[in-house]
C-alpha cells in the first residue's frame, strides 16, 4: 500500500514537472517571435532570488493613474510587487518559515510594496538581477491598469498605507487578492506581463528561477538586436 502511494507521487511528481518544463519551453518560444522593440515604453522585472517585481519610469505612467502612486511622484522609477501581509513585512534577520508555510498553505490578506528611487535602473540594481522589455504605450497602459486594480480603499476611497516599506522611500499599501499557493508574488508578476499582452501562462510562473528562465532568453534576443541597431547606426554615420 506505501509503496503503491509512493509511486503515485512520483508519477504525479514527474508529470508535473514535465508539464512545467514544456509551458516555459512554449511560453519561450512564443515570446522569442515577440517583436524586440514595439514601442517605447520600456519596464524592468527584478529578481531578488525568491521574490519577483515591476519596475516602471514615473514619467511613463498615465495621468490617470498618478493618484495611485502620489506619495513617490518625487522620483524617476517605482518598484511595485505583491505579496503575503505578514511574510513580506516581517522585519527580522533571514527568512521567517513558519510564516512563510502559512502564506503558501493558507489563504492571507495581501499587500503592494511601493519603492520609489531616482538613481539609474542599473545603479540600484546593481547587486540584484532584473530584465527589461519594452511595450506599446496600449500594453504599458493595460500592465498599470492591472497593477492599480489591486490597490484596496478605505470607505472614504483612500488608499490604505499600512507602514513604510523595507528599504529606501517604500511604503506597503493594503492590497486586494488573497494569496496562497499556487497564486505567489511571481505569479502575480507574470500575470501583470501577461495583461500587457506577453505570451505567458501565468500559474506555471510560482518560483522565479521559471520566470527568469524565460525572461534571460528574450534578453538575450534583445540584447543582440541592440548592438545590431547600434552597429547599423554607426555605419551610417
Amino acid at each position: 500500500m506505501v509503496k503503491k502511494i509512493l509511486l503515485t507521487a512520483l508519477a504525479a511528481f514527474l508529470l508535473f514537472v514535465i508539464l512545467v518544463s514544456l509551458t516555459i519551453a512554449i511560453d519561450s518560444r512564443r515570446l522569442q517571435k515577440r517583436n524586440v522593440f514595439p514601442g517605447e515604453k520600456a519596464i524592468h522585472i527584478f529578481n531578488y532570488g525568491w521574490h519577483t517585481g515591476l519596475v516602471v519610469a514615473v514619467q511613463d505612467i498615465p495621468e490617470d493613474y498618478l493618484p495611485y502612486f502620489a506619495m513617490l511622484k518625487e522620483h524617476r522609477f517605482i518598484e511595485i510587487s505583491w505579496g503575503d501581509e505578514q511574510f513580506y513585512q516581517a522585519r527580522g534577520p533571514g527568512i521567517n518559515w513558519l510564516l512563510a508555510v502559512r502564506a503558501l498553505l493558507w489563504p492571507t490578506n495581501s499587500v503592494l510594496h511601493l519603492v520609489g528611487f531616482k538613481v539609474p535602473v542599473d545603479h540600484f540594481y546593481r547587486w540584484s538581477k532584473y530584465y527589461t522589455i519594452y511595450l506599446t504605450d496600449e500594453e504599458f497602459e493595460n500592465l498599470i491598469y492591472y497593477v492599480c486594480s489591486f490597490f484596496e480603499t478605505d470607505q472614504n476611497h483612500k488608499f490604505i498605507i499600512i507602514d513604510r516599506g523595507l528599504y529606501g522611500d517604500s511604503w506597503f499599501m493594503k492590497s486586494k487578492g488573497t494569496y496562497i499557493f499556487p497564486n505567489t508574488c511571481n505569479v502575480w508578476t507574470a500575470r501583470a506581463l501577461k495583461a500587457a499582452h506577453l505570451p505567458l501562462t501565468p500559474v506555471i510562473y510560482q518560483y522565479p528561477s521559471f520566470l527568469v528562465r524565460v525572461l534571460e532568453n528574450f534578453s538575450r534576443k534583445q540584447k543582440n538586436h541592440k548592438n545590431i541597431r547600434l552597429a547599423i547606426i554607426e555605419q551610417r554615420e
